[in-house]
């Protein structure tokens, strides 16, 4: 039986396949973009348009034109204003279609993250046209952003106001 030496090149590329490993096992779904967050949106232009749970988490679908026609982004907003830090996890920026049974049009995930206290922090979606939109859903006559958080384990979930897209 052979003995096993560890090298010092030997330790540095198991270190380099652990490190892919664990990135691997720990990556969001690869039909999921992953955003980053960007800094507090407020005040929310007219073209936002918005819900919020408890002045905490938004949702908020915005309304933009390219010059050709409707375009479309979701957005989750997160305020703390609590006395100490928290940890984001899992968060998810979607939208979704209307009539009954809704159908998802894209799906993003936010990057994990912590946010300080007295901080407010966005996470934008993937912006999606209105003929994507009536591709992927020939029917839709609305769309929502349908955003999701999780702090210390309790998910929140916001979705904003529906917006008429009339495929």
């Amino acid at each position: 039986m052979r003995s096993m030496r560890f090298t010092s090149r030997g330790g540095v590329v198991t270190a380099v396949l652990m490190a892919l490993l664990t990135l691997g096992l720990t990556a969001p779904a690869a039909s999921a973009a992953v955003r980053s967050w960007l800094p507090d949106p407020f005040p929310i232009p007219g073209n936002w348009h918005c819900a919020d749970k408890s002045r905490k988490v938004y949702s908020c679908l915005i309304n933009s034109n390219d010059g050709i026609e409707q375009v479309y982004k979701a957005v989750l907003v997160v305020t703390n204003d609590t006395p100490v830090g928290y940890q984001m996890s899992a968060p998810v920026v979607n939208i979704w279609s209307t009539p009954s049974p809704a159908q998802q049009i894209q799906g993003d995930a936010c990057y994990a993250s912590a946010l300080s206290a007295g901080y407010t922090a966005a996470c934008y979606g993937t912006a999606v046209k209105r003929s994507t939109v009536c591709a992927t859903r020939p029917n839709a006559a609305t769309i929502t952003a349908n955003v999701a958080v999780s702090f210390a384990g309790v998910r929140t979930t916001v979705v904003s106001p529906a917006l008429a897209v009339n495929c």
